[in-house]
């Protein structure tokens, strides 16, 4: 009798191991998936010339796809970098309305689809862990084509805001960014957002984020701009936050601007805004800031 009650104590076990490492295997699976929505709009659209541009990731060279909208005789260019579940022509954003106005003011820019989006390669997002090596494969890009790295900023929006920072700080390159939007630190985010949507104890969250890593190689624990921050020299970091950002609390882009630890350095909370919704709620304002922002930062 014994034997049999220790069997079935040990297959009950077994059983839960398993069905607990296939649980965490499907919430690692479900929040590094990506629905590909297809670009359906061009700069085109809002009036610009633009050439159709294929380049490769840092690394592992994935092709990418990306538009190059010529801004005149000025050298100075902005790498825009959209958000992690669309594209570069992102509406909700207005992505080509705020690069159309850019151009206005002189500045080139570049437009990409980081990876498992919009027309490049790639299945999955790595929710900014991989796509880091989309924006190094942008600025090399940006570089090939004789632009100065001093004449080169970088807007990011959401998860491009923050991979703009983690990129800018942590390679030396010390590029001038624009932050629209990004977390502060993703663990702790997507902590309180599993806990929320899959209603698990956050102590769960240990076992998918490890899950994530084996699967599919991705070590989200150093997606910390908050940690990183400080590494850019003073007045190289434009903070951007809706007021009213239902994704990524205020709080998040507080702690962005007590962390970087310059007093050179702004944070814009935008009155009754949304989640990158910044720039729709009050375009001129939104501009007449990126734009005094980059004219400081790129100057020659």
């Amino acid at each position: 009798m014994k034997g049999f009650l220790w069997s079935a104590l040990i297959f009950i076990f077994i059983q839960g191991v398993l069905s607990f490492v296939a649980l965490m295997a499907y919430i690692a699976y479900s929040l590094t998936r990506v629905i590909r929505e297809p670009v359906v709009q061009s700069p085109a659209d809002v009036g610009l010339e633009y050439e159709d541009v294929t380049f490769h990731s840092k690394v592992d060279r994935l092709r990418l796809r990306g538009w190059w909208l010529p801004g005149g005789e000025d050298d100075r260019c902005i790498i825009m970098i959209h958000g992690g579940e669309r594209h570069r022509a992102d509406p909700h954003i207005g992505m080509l309305r705020v690069a159309r106005d850019l151009v206005d003011h002189g500045y080139s820019i570049f437009l990409f689809d980081m990876r498992g989006r919009g027309e490049s390669d790639g299945k999955r997002s790595s929710v900014g862990y991989y796509e880091r090596r989309d924006l190094l494969g942008a600025i090399d890009y940006v570089l090939d084509r004789g632009l100065n790295s001093q004449r080169i900023g970088l807007l990011g929006f959401s998860m491009g805001g923050a991979i703009a920072i983690l990129v800018a700080a942590d390679n030396g390159l010390d590029l001038p960014v624009v932050s629209d939007s990004s977390f502060a630190d993703l663990p702790k985010l997507v902590e309180r957002e599993a806990s929320k949507r899959i209603h698990l104890p956050r102590a769960f969250n240990i076992g998918w984020m490890s899950m994530s890593r084996l699967i599919y190689g991705t070590d989200l624990r150093v997606l910390r701009p908050v940690e990183a921050i400080h590494k850019l020299s003073p007045g190289r970091v434009l903070l951007i936050h809706g007021a009213e950002d239902e994704i990524v609390p205020v709080a998040d882009a507080q702690a962005l601007q007590a962390a970087s630890n310059n007093v050179e350095d702004s944070l814009w909370i935008v009155p009754e805004a949304s989640h990158i919704r910044g720039y729709k709620a009050m375009p001129e304002e939104y501009i007449s800031r990126v734009v005094s922002f980059f004219d400081r930062a790129l100057a020659a």
